[in-house]
């Protein structure tokens, strides 16, 4: 009935009479550009006929105005720029490219009434759940060693929750942490974290467009059930040639931008290095040494040979390293009177692991008209891992991997003033390889030569989005996206509909509503809380079925374009089914047989997130807090009974704030709390008889599942930014934090322990203590 329901309304809706004009209206399409640099114009005013109708270009720098046949006067402003009028006549829908001059002069009090206000988009627009990142305001958030690192940055943000202290690991409403569809310019990212998880491996200087979506799930997003987090790299530099770059405690980054044939061709080549490892071998300080490194490289080639059509190339190779080799002579016993003394025994021992993980995207955009284009990408992504240990005689190599090619096409077509539709496809191929075992020595009769099986499936989907004002406070975002996965010799489908209104009170607040329905084919086979090397991906089998998930949504917003702010609240309700867990006892090192311990059940998770967002001339940051509910329910766990999720946080509060103290000198400062996860504990021991009835063993008695938390932590973090003059053509500065300033190590695990009396002992060790860092940013 429901299905039923849905397909009538889209039919009614797309029925719609267009109105009708008293006289012919065209589209005037077209961007706003800076005439030296090509860099687009975000939010310039472009009015025709003094005013009398009018918009703001977008993020892009474009705009679309409705104009009817004849002659008008058209009038672009931008701060900064000089005003551009003139006169065009328009008898058909038309695209044209505006370029603005640059002055010498800024008036500052002029700038801050000449932008939009803040939130002004929220509530105008009927998604739900979205958030951007600045990667300006990423720069500034004082983080682990000084590095920027967006992960870190969106655990900040409501809904979104952390893993253990340092990992990129993050939980939105209540999903896993394989539950995030990450995307880094139209291809999946299936390992986001270096240096064991502890950063990022998005490099901060190559990034543009950061989106993160928690709820009201557009059409053409589907794979995942909890969140999107779409990465997009800088695609034009601000000027013909720029070059900028960081030297830290622990990494370096390098990055060079250019534009080439009179700015329709720009080049982008990015990359970062740490070297701590050659820091401590040149210190050569005895027993202190960590033959560990990474380096990632970014590269993007953007053309746009004219005004219908642009391509894009982009690439990102990330690599982990770590070469750890010991030689060690194990000294004979003393020889006794009269007897020859032995030789002592070489051991050699060594670990090493690689883990590799690169992406590469191609994409076309073609204008048909003002309101017709389609987009085509093609991706591949690829993921493995290599862990490699010899001990004397004994060696252990284990080694998995996954790899896909994905093509997506998505036409869109503006069909009149309030009525936008998208549709497409997308299609993916997987190629798993989840685990390869190989074992010799005495260590291969514990952990015997072994292989996991290799899948290939099929995973895509056809979507179909409209976007329609049904009346002047009213709009409607109404999505279905049919999905299916072949794999194993099964084939699953999954029917998702997504829906989402906007009642717009009055300029300045909303009320919003959103429904969504996702499915997931793909799971995360983790061994631990933390995003280790030994984690693979493994799609849906005879056994394991997809994941699914329905979300409802309702919101408010509200703005205030005198201070520049805005104010959101958010509930939500999630219904998750067919969610995978392991076997009470099952270790999955070393173990390539997992999909017999893999058991699967349901949860549900709900909450309330509050944000109040401030950008000021002086004073910017934002306060979040989240009250939340993660629940699971297994028929082969904790006896049938529910259970809190591992990372069960009641309560998350953070509070960002970056000041600017003069013209070069800016202060930021974090303060984040958060409630402890959840494990399960020893409540008590009893003893049994030992099997050679000689003795007495204890065994243990455990609480219910995750019935206990950890601590609750909070913490704080500062930084100041020191500037050059901004009219130097070599720009610098430098960056100082602290990273917990008082010295309140988060609990990242738990140690148990006999105490003096008998009794057990829980210990809670903390990860990162007070941590100073500096860094020397320039640009030029």
């Amino acid at each position: 009935m429901a299905k039923t329901y849905f397909i009538l309304l889209c039919i009614c809706l797309l029925s719609f009479p267009k109105m009708a004009y008293s006289q012919t209206l065209f589209t005037l399409s077209g961007s706003v550009v800076d005439s030296e640099t090509s860099k687009p114009l975000a939010f310039a005013n472009v009015l025709a006929n003094k005013g009398e109708t009018g918009v703001s270009t977008d993020e892009n720098g474009a705009f679309k105005l409705k104009l009817s046949t004849g002659k008008h006067l058209l009038e672009i402003a931008y701060i900064g720029y000089r005003t551009k009028r003139f006169y065009f006549t328009i008898s058909s829908d038309t695209t044209i490219s505006i370029k603005l001059k640059s002055t010498s002069t800024q008036l500052e009090e002029v700038e801050i009434t000449g932008e939009s206000s803040l939130g002004a988009d929220k509530v105008d627009n009927a998604e739900m759940g979205v958030m951007t990142l600045d990667p300006e305001t990423i720069k500034l958030i004082p983080t682990i060693a000084g590095e920027p690192d967006v992960i870190k940055t969106m655990q900040l943000l409501p809904g979104v929750s952390k893993g253990v202290e340092g990992s990129t690991d993050f939980f939105v409403r209540g999903g896993d942490a394989d539950q995030n569809l990450v995307l880094l310019d139209g291809a999946p990212i299936y390992n986001t974290g270096h240096l064991f998880g502890f950063m990022s491996v998005f490099n901060p200087d190559v990034l543009g467009n950061v989106t993160i979506i928690k709820g009201g799930f557009p059409a053409y997003y589907g794979g995942r059930l909890s969140s999107i987090l779409d990465i997009e790299t800088k695609e034009k530099a601000t000027d013909k040639f720029n070059t900028s770059g960081s030297i830290g405690i622990i990494s370096s980054r390098l990055t060079w931008h250019g534009n080439f044939l009179d700015n329709k061709l720009s080049v982008m080549l990015g990359g970062r290095r740490t070297y701590i490892d050659k820091v401590l071998e040149t210190l050569d300080i005895p027993d202190v040494q960590l033959p560990y490194y990474f380096y990632d490289f970014n590269a993007r080639v953007s053309f746009r040979p004219n005004p219908n059509n642009s391509f894009f190339f982009a690439s990102y190779s990330g690599t982990d390293v770590l070469d750890f080799s010991r030689i060690s002579t194990e000294e004979p016993e003393e020889p006794e009177d009269g007897e020859e003394a032995e030789e002592g025994e070489t051991r050699n021992f060594s670990s090493n692991f690689d883990i590799r993980g690169n992406t590469q995207s191609l994409g076309w955009k073609h204008i048909y008209s003002p309101t017709k284009l389609h987009e085509l990408v093609f991706s591949r992504s690829a993921y493995n891992y290599l862990i490699d240990n010899v001990f004397a005689e004994n060696t252990i190599r284990l080694n998995a991997g996954i790899e896909d090619y994905a093509v997506r096409f998505t036409i869109e077509n503006q069909l009149d003033d309030k009525t936008l539709l998208k549709l497409g496809t997308e299609s993916t191929i997987h190629a798993i390889n989840p685990s390869v075992l190989k074992s010799t020595g005495v260590i291969g009769e514990l952990f015997p030569s072994s292989e996991s099986r290799e899948l290939s499936n099929l995973e895509g989907g056809i979507y179909t989005q409209i976007t329609k004002e049904l009346t002047d406070n009213l709009k409607m975002n109404a999505g279905y996206r049919q999905s299916f996965a072949v794999s194993d010799g099964k084939f699953y489908t999954g029917f998702e509909p997504r829906i989402a209104f906007r009642w717009k009170q009055s300029p300045t607040q909303a009320f919003k509503a959103s429904y969504s329905s996702m499915s997931q084919y793909m799971h995360r086979i983790s061994s631990s809380s933390l995003s280790l090397p030994i984690d693979i991906w493994y799609g849906v089998t005879q056994n394991i079925r997809p994941q699914r998930a329905q979300q409802i949504s309702l919101g408010y917003i509200q703005t205030f374009p005198k201070l520049n702010s805005f104010f959101e609240a958010e509930i939500y309700y999630k219904d998750l089914r067919n969610l995978t867990e392991f076997v009470e006892g099952t270790s999955l090192i070393f173990n390539t047989d997992f999909e017999e311990a893999i058991v699967q059940g349901n949860g549900n998770a709900y909450g309330l997130e509050l944000l109040y967002r401030l950008e000021g001339k002086k004073l910017s940051g934002w306060v979040s807090y989240t009250l939340s509910w993660a629940n699971r329910k297994f028929a082969d766990l904790n006896n049938g009974n529910p259970f809190p999720a591992t990372y069960d946080r009641r309560h998350n509060i953070s509070i960002v704030g970056q000041y600017k103290i003069s013209e070069r000198v800016s202060f930021s400062a974090v303060w984040e709390y958060i409630s402890g996860s959840k494990f399960t504990s020893i409540t008590g021991q009893y003893a049994v008889l030992a099997p050679n009835s000689l003795g007495l063993d204890f065994l243990n008695i455990y609480s219910t599942r995750n019935e206990v938390s950890l601590s609750d932590s909070h913490r704080l973090d500062v930084g100041f930014k020191f500037s050059s003059r901004p009219t130097r053509r070599f720009k610098s500065e430098w960056q100082l934090g602290i990273y917990n300033v008082y010295n309140r190590a988060t609990p990242i695990s738990l140690i148990i322990s006999e105490a003096d009396d008998g009794t057990l002992k829980y210990t809670q060790p903390g990860l990162f203590g007070l941590l100073p860092s500096v860094s020397y940013n320039f640009s030029f």
